[in-house]
């Protein structure tokens, strides 16, 4: 197993003089393969006993330590290095023990102890101070700080936690959560009040586990049957964040049965107002288009195969969005669906309540009830938003309908005018901007620019948008920096890849079931003349 060389000394004290070697047959290799006994080989000791006071040297290539121990008053204090992180310890064994460490980089500290001990690193990183304080040899405390944890999701995924703090305490069973605070994307999650996690006759008791002070998770888990129900209550819960401030009542039931979780119940949201800037949102993408960098290793998993969910989700009042330009209020009534082994479906509507409004250039859109339908995948639901503009002599409607990957926008008028003319109207308050040729090519162009602006602030991405005194109607999408694909909807629908050489020079290739083309378009604008021109 071992070779052990050994002096003992004696004189006015007593010393021992340990060298130890393990050698590469040892019978310990075998035993746990883990365990990297190379590093600790030789391992040398060295132990003194002075009037009743104990010296412990211990030193190897992978663990150092010094430790000091005084038999009769049962004071000790000493350290511990391990793969480079130095844990101190001090105290008194009959009342308290304390141990204290600080490292300024988890996945170095933890890189270190696995050349000792080979384990499966879990993906984390950051700084962190740990005091760790052991009460009458059987209590532990355990007090946690750090400025910044990150768990790493994937490749390009990071989940940071800011400003952590956990205070708990273990006795007779009872695992006590003094206090805990974090903030994670910039929701701070916390509780004052005291949590309790028990364990005695092979079950875990939540009685309870609080969140935010105000969300009360009480629940039991049998060990060895696999079995349990969690339940998640609040009467209301006060969710304060830079995008949303939000009252719910919240009342969720968890049944864990073997590797089976089953969650049911209803979150009710009480009302709220939303600071989200519509400006910097994402939107859905082309389900065309892979980014193969960001695709994700193929396999399921088995707690999602596992899962199912029945979750209700709806509001008591309605949510308000309110900026300089917008003015919207909006309910929901949807369910969020989960069978075993199955995707995750949204069902259900969002509902913008009428009279909302938003701001355009000064110009005030006045929402008729609209509703945006989810029908299973959340990133497609269906739209039908309806809006109206009242200009001195006309009543003008914008309908958005369809998939807001491809919406189909509809204007109309009262008294009727062309699309051409409804846009003219929006812009100068005047039909009259649509009546030459280089007018109309300006509105063509300009148009789809407002259009766009007007989408893209109800959370509909267009980065091309071309209406056509014909009807027809381009409709694009930036798929880079300076590729743009654009659809044409016309009397031989078609594509067009378009490629941004500068501000003013183009690059396009076209093609439809007639015909292909390529070409280069230089556009110059002409503020003077308050027109633009292109050269093809």
């Amino acid at each position: 197993m071992a070779n052990i060389d050994a002096d003992i000394l004696y004189d006015k004290e007593i010393k021992v003089l340990t060298k130890t070697i393990f050698p590469k047959d040892s019978l310990l290799r075998g035993f746990s393969k883990e365990l990297n006994l190379d590093a600790l080989s030789p391992l040398e000791a060295d132990v003194t006993m002075i009037e009743k006071v104990l010296h412990v040297d211990v030193k190897s290539t992978g663990i150092t330590s010094k430790v000091k121990f005084d038999m009769e008053s049962q004071d000790l204090d000493g350290d511990l290095i391990v793969g480079g992180a130095k844990f101190i310890f001090d105290g008194n064994l009959d009342k308290n023990v304390t141990l204290d460490n600080q490292v300024s980089s988890l996945q170095t500290l933890l890189k270190k102890i696995h050349t000792i001990y080979a384990f499966e690193m879990p993906p984390l990183d950051g700084d962190m101070k740990v005091t760790i304080v052991l009460q009458n040899k059987k209590d532990i405390s355990l007090n946690l700080y750090s400025n910044e944890l990150i768990y790493k999701a994937d490749r390009t995924t990071d989940h940071i936690l800011n400003d952590t703090m956990i205070s708990l305490g273990f006795s007779d069973g009872v695992l006590k959560l003094n206090r805990y605070h974090t903030t994670f994307q910039k929701q701070k999650i916390f509780a004052t009040k005291p949590s309790l996690i028990s364990f005695k006759d092979g079950s875990i008791e939540i009685s309870p586990l609080w969140v935010n002070d105000q969300l009360k998770v009480t629940g039991r888990y049998i060990i060895e049957e696999k079995k349990g129900e969690v339940l998640a209550f609040a009467d209301t819960f006060t969710l304060s964040h830079e995008l949303i401030d939000l009252q719910s009542h919240i009342d969720i039931k968890t049944k864990l049965d073997g590797p089976k979780t089953a969650v049911n119940g209803t979150v009710t949201i009480l009302g709220g107002d939303i600071h989200y800037n519509i400006e910097t949102k994402s939107f859905a993408s082309d389900s065309d288009i892979l980014i193969v960098q960001n695709m994700k290793k193929s396999g399921s998993s088995p707690f999602m195969d596992n899962l199912s969910v029945m979750i209700k989700v709806n509001t008591k009042k309605h949510l308000l969005y309110k900026t300089d330009e917008a003015n919207i209020r909006a309910k929901a009534d949807m369910h969020i669906q989960k069978a075993p082994k199955g995707p995750i479906y949204v069902l259900g509507t969002a509902e913008v309540l009428k009279g909302s409004n938003y701001t355009f250039k000064n110009k005030k859109f006045v929402f008729k009830k609209s509703i945006v339908a989810f029908t299973g995948d959340p990133k497609k639901p269906i739209l039908d938003i309806v809006a109206i503009y009242n200009s001195i002599n006309y009543e003008i409607k914008i309908q958005v309908t369809g998939d807001p990957t491809a919406p189909n926008i509809v204007l109309s008028s009262i008294p009727s005018l062309t699309r051409e003319q409804i846009l003219s109207v929006i812009l100068f308050d005047s039909e009259d901007g649509s009546g030459s040729n280089s007018g109309d090519e300006m509105m063509k162009m300009m148009g789809g620019a407002m259009a766009k602006s007007v989408l893209n602030n109800v959370g509909i991405k267009i980065d091309h948008l071309s209406l056509g005194a014909d009807g027809s109607m381009e409709i694009g999408k930036k798929i880079s920096d300076k590729v743009t694909i654009i659809y044409v909807n016309d009397e031989v629908a078609g594509a067009i890849l378009q490629y941004d050489y500068s501000r003013d020079i183009k690059a396009v290739i076209s093609t439809d079931s007639e015909s292909s083309a390529a070409g280069i378009i230089y556009k110059r604008e002409f503020k003077n003349f308050g027109e633009l021109k292109e050269f093809r």
